[in-house]
């Protein structure tokens, strides 16, 4: 039989009578790789849907003849790529095609996880003949899935409202989710999710680990059958393939699950186990003060040190100086990261010792991958940025990209990154991609099909260079906000930016739809001024603390503008963050509702033993609300067993609240009356219409023994 077939994929069998799952056989060869699910699809098949390859033979036809020739178990598959994929595999299924007019084989790996039913997919095509060919179209994941009746969740948005949740029932044609920016971008993120209707609750959900274009296609076919491709986006692409050589895929994952709660459960879980740096797995993320919305460009080495010793008061641990250390605005210096003399006459190592001395860590932002024409860098090479020779450039925010497809490029950005981090003793970076690609070209890529694929291939080199010469360094990942939030990305980076904005309400939409398939250890979420810089609405210090307690936290607002009021407030915030730090970035995340379906919602965080849980309540409000009864909210996620002790946490503008006790399985099937527990002592400075308030669950069992008398 010349097909390898996907005859079943959903909840694990016990048995292995696999005959059940086999349907018609069909004699015709074209109606046969219509009708049956194949596991991969290319021209020349008799298979009229989306391929997962298309190719380009050296006699300038299109068709192959592909034929499955074997499978064959292997050990910790490791690719011969600078792609990042997912770490520690237990073991992997290759299986191979074969073309032997073409002598092309074309192999997938299906790898599989301890504690984990994700799979990670990706493919490989080599080129055995004696002449080149073109690669123009490839998928990493290729799933044929029975039935039509689908509904497809993407996380779609622009900047400053990425990711927000958007769900489309799946018709006849084809739905691609996408993007041609040259990065993962805010429009279209490349994780999504399918839901089959009718019989019983399926979930499927896909990802790909890559940071550029990519490119997921679901279509319905008139045979019953709906047809998923995962992969990188065939846009200006043309891999050309020597006679010997290679291609890899981005690895991509595939999850099924019979909820959606659950598909949300295993991404966390996988993100946090399998693509994180080994060395970041499990270690809480700092609480992080950012100068940028608080000073912008406008400071002094006094101003910062003075935000710096307020910070450490209020119990922060890392301290990140923004754009600005190098140069006086956003239209200059790029590429350079020489100090700005100006503002740092002892230079940087000696402010960085400064900020040390007060027990702080230190960090420093960067755009590595940008120049800028008025630099130093750009003046003795223009031949380092990204740029078409008699063209005309289109320059986005005052800058061009640079040449990552250019080892001399991602050498001297190696050298200088390497000589800040060694002489500043820096902490962190927070490293940002603030523009898309637009001009496409290397004189040192002789084919510019491949630009893209090889520009990541040497960011990843980079970061990996980099990440082992300083495995202890934090990376926050940033792309003009969250443009760039990716599984590439992530295979590097501690954490990424949300978003630049940083509206506790907005906010909400972006990061709710964020943790339907990222966790809450890299969603990185700061408290910001009010009113707030993007939207100039105003929220109160403590809704603002809820809404970012879902993530990692931070702050970026300027502590000598702050009442006393609000500096206690942060205080307390700080001390009750650091005390759940663990549970708030590791814990099992449950949504409780939806703010894009309910005013009334909640996000919880469950510790595995189930003995310690943190709920974020939050209302959102309008102004016809007088007269409304109480009304209850029932938790999820407690053990039904376990007496927890309640407690409310204290805010500054609520009156104090006193704790309670009660069993999981009350709290989960009654629940507590909320109303009075939103009511704020603030509200009419507000005009963001949140309120929110955070309950604390502890088992009894967990308390000290003068408590449990209580």
């Amino acid at each position: 039989y010349d097909d390898l077939l996907t005859l079943y994929y959903g909840n694990r069998l016990i048995g292995n009578n696999f005959e059940l799952f086999e349907g018609q056989r069909y004699n015709d060869l074209s109606e046969r790789r219509m009708r049956e699910k194949q596991s991969f699809s290319f021209i020349g098949g008799g298979d009229v849907r989306e391929p997962s390859i298309i190719i380009k033979n050296f006699d300038g036809s299109f068709v192959n003849k592909f034929k499955y020739t074997k499978s064959y178990l292997e050990k910790k598959y490791m690719p011969n790529t600078f792609l990042p994929y997912a770490k520690d595999s237990l073991t992997s299924l290759v299986s191979e095609y074969y073309d032997e007019e073409s002598e092309i084989i074309y192999r997938r790996i299906y790898s599989v996880f301890k504690d984990s039913d994700i799979i990670a997919v990706n493919c490989e095509i080599e080129n055995f003949s004696n002449h080149a060919i073109h690669v123009l179209s490839a998928s990493s994941v290729t799933l044929d899935l029975e039935g039509t009746d689908y509904d497809l969740t993407t996380f779609s948005g622009a900047w400053g409202r990425e990711r927000w949740r958007t769900t489309n029932k799946i018709k006849n044609g084809i739905f691609i989710n996408d993007s041609k920016t040259g990065s993962s971008s805010p429009y279209r993120n490349p994780f999504i999710m399918l839901k089959r209707n009718g019989i019983g609750n399926s979930f499927y959900a896909f990802n790909l680990i890559y940071s550029g274009s990519h490119k997921e296609s679901v279509e319905q076919f008139s045979y019953n059958n709906t047809r998923v491709n995962v992969g990188i986006n065939d846009f200006c692409f043309d891999y050309i393939l020597s006679c010997g050589e290679t291609f890899i895929l981005p690895q991509a994952l595939m999850i099924y699950s019979e909820s959606e709660n659950d598909i949300t459960k295993q991404m966390h879980y996988f993100v946090n186990n399998n693509i994180i740096p080994c060395a970041k797995r499990g270690c809480p993320r700092p609480i992080v003060y950012n100068s940028w919305e608080s000073v912008y460009f406008n400071f002094t080495e006094d101003k910062l040190i003075g935000l710096a010793e307020k910070a450490k008061a209020l119990g922060i641990e890392l301290f990140v100086l923004d754009d600005g250390w190098f140069r006086d605005d956003d239209k200059s210096n790029l590429g350079d990261w020489n100090v700005c003399k100006s503002k740092f006459k002892n230079g940087l190592a000696d402010f960085a010792k400064r900020i040390h001395g007060l027990g702080l860590k230190f960090g420093l932002w960067f755009e590595p991958e940008s120049i800028s024409e008025k630099s130093e860098l750009y003046n003795s090479h223009p031949d380092y940025a990204m740029v078409v020779p008699r063209k005309t450039p289109i320059r986005i925010r005052n800058q061009l990209l640079l040449d990552l497809t250019n080892d001399s490029v991602t050498e001297y950005l190696y050298g200088i990154i390497s000589d800040i981090v060694e002489k500043v003793k820096l902490d962190y970076i927070k490293w940002d991609f603030n523009r898309y690609m637009t001009d496409r070209y290397s004189p040192v890529c002789c084919n510019n099909g491949e630009y893209e694929y090889r520009y990541y291939c040497g960011l990843y080199k980079l970061l990996k260079k980099i990440t082992d010469r300083f495995p202890n360094l934090i990376i926050e990942s940033c792309a003009s906000g969250g443009s760039r939030f990716d599984l590439g990305m992530l295979s590097f980076s501690s954490y990424i930016w949300c978003s630049d904005n940083t509206d506790a309400r907005e906010r909400i939409f972006i990061q709710e739809g964020t943790l339907c398939g990222y966790p809450q250890s890299v969603l990185s979420a700061h408290v910001s001024a009010s009113p707030n810089h993007q939207t100039g609405n105003k929220t109160s210090i403590e809704n603002r603390f809820n809404i970012a307690a879902v993530g990692c936290l931070g702050y970026e607002l300027d502590f000598d503008k702050c009442s006393e009021t609000e500096l206690d407030g942060i205080k307390r915030q700080i001390a009750f963050y650091k005390r759940y730090i663990e549970l708030l970035q590791f814990g099992e995340f449950l949504k409780i509702g939806s703010a894009y379906e309910d005013d009334l919602f909640g996000y919880m965080t469950v510790s595995d033993n189930k003995r310690t849980a943190i709920c974020v309540v939050i209302k959102l409000c309008d102004c016809g609300e007088l007269g409304i009864n109480d009304f209850p909210f029932r938790f999820a996620g407690l053990s039904p067993n376990i007496e927890y002790n309640v407690c409310i946490r204290n805010q500054v503008n609520k009156e104090k609240i006193s704790g309670f006790r009660a069993y999981g399985q009350d709290l989960c099937s009654y629940g507590v009356k909320i109303g009075k527990l939103l009511k704020e002592t603030d509200r009419e400075n507000n005009s963001n219409s949140i309120r929110s308030v955070i309950f604390v669950f502890e088992s009894i069992e967990c308390l000290p023994s003068d408590e449990k008398k209580r």
